[in-house]
């Protein structure tokens, strides 16, 4: 976790809120794999999704980093405020470094409790409930 919050402060990589980031660390799946390192912007507000400023860090065992990967190209916090007595189906939201969602669209359905609908660049709508992803088609332009 040290080695990945020294890289992430050296590189100056963009923040998407004043407050402290939150980390996840998720040990090597391979006993020569990397731990996972997961900075995070928090969610300071029960109504708005962060879905920008989560990184990725790949850290080796003798403590190198590797990879650094950004989930977005900017910061993203997304309103959830469901008008008073409503339950919304789900929230949409557009991923253009990916060909498929990614764990952070899981995590996200997760906090918010619906699914999230994700579109990506090759313009296939995705349906990410929970741990659930679904490839629902393509949309037509």
């Amino acid at each position: 976790r040290a080695a990945a919050l020294a890289a992430f402060a050296a590189k100056g990589l963009p923040r998407c809120s004043k407050a402290p980031m939150n980390t996840v660390v998720l040990p090597p799946a391979a006993p020569d794999g990397p731990t996972y390192v997961y900075v995070m912007t928090p969610q300071t507000d029960s109504k708005i999704i962060p879905f920008g400023g989560h990184y990725r860090i790949a850290v080796a065992a003798d403590g190198t980093v590797g990879e650094i990967r950004p989930f977005t190209n900017s910061c993203i916090a997304m309103p959830y405020k469901p008008p008073h007595g409503a339950t919304p189906a789900a929230m949409v939201i557009t991923h253009l470094l990916d060909p498929v969602p990614t764990e952070i669209h899981v995590f996200a359905s997760f906090v918010a409790g619906v699914p999230i609908m994700v579109i990506t660049k090759d313009g296939r709508l995705w349906a990410v409930s929970g741990a659930s992803i679904l490839s629902v088609g393509q949309l037509q332009h």
